[in-house]
């Protein structure tokens, strides 16, 4: 006797179990779900388990949901579900249909897994993913922008060199001209000076 009620007690303390009425009101709750949701037991009793449902969760989230069990089967389903305090969990919940010696459908009993921990961990990752993704997307844009940037700056660069190129060429060549055209006005005034003193010789 002592060995089942320790039994009991241990699964009371450590199984989230529920067990619900045909309408899905409360007609017991474990010690581990009350300490879950933040419901004591009393607040808990006689209330529709909707009293944990949680605003993220729609309707029609559980139409499958009653449709199975009320069919008579088992349904497993992930729900997010809300505490007394406005927080959440998350639980890995199996539902059982409970019938008679006649097969007739009495109850829905409820055992849950708390999985918080492990989907917040796993929306973390994927959190982390998206971000390192779009961090490896920025760089690579980066590194095209600056490789675009690059062969801009070394097209500029060539464009650059090719007119500083064409305008010394053009200076070279008007140089040679000047030089030329002032060598033929230095042999101009070279010749017209000879001619003057010539004729001051003659004379």
């Amino acid at each position: 006797m002592d060995n089942h009620m320790e039994e009991d007690t241990l699964i009371d303390s450590y199984v989230i179990y529920t067990k619900t009425d045909l309408e899905g009101i409360i007609t017991h709750a474990s010690t581990a779900f009350c300490n879950i949701c933040g419901y004591s037991k009393d607040e808990l009793i006689g209330k529709s388990h909707n009293i944990v449902r949680h605003p993220d969760m729609e309707a029609s989230d559980f139409e499958d949901l009653w449709k199975t069990i009320k069919d008579g089967h088992k349904w497993e389903g992930i729900i997010k579900n809300l505490k007394k305090d406005g927080d959440f969990y998350i639980t890995k919940t199996i539902i059982s249909p409970i019938f008679d010696k006649n097969h007739t459908l009495l109850s829905y009993d409820s055992v849950r897994e708390d999985i918080t921990v492990r989907v917040q961990a796993e929306e973390f990752q994927r959190k982390l993913g998206l971000l390192l993704k779009e961090s490896k997307l920025k760089n690579a844009n980066l590194k095209n922008e600056y490789k675009n940037s690059s062969i801009k700056q070394d097209k500029l660069i060539k464009e650059l060199n090719q007119k500083i190129q064409s305008l010394q060429k053009e200076l070279n060549v008007n140089k040679s001209a000047k030089e030329f055209a002032l060598s033929k006005l230095h042999m101009k005034s070279t010749m017209a000076k000879s001619k003057k003193i010539e004729k001051k010789s003659q004379h």
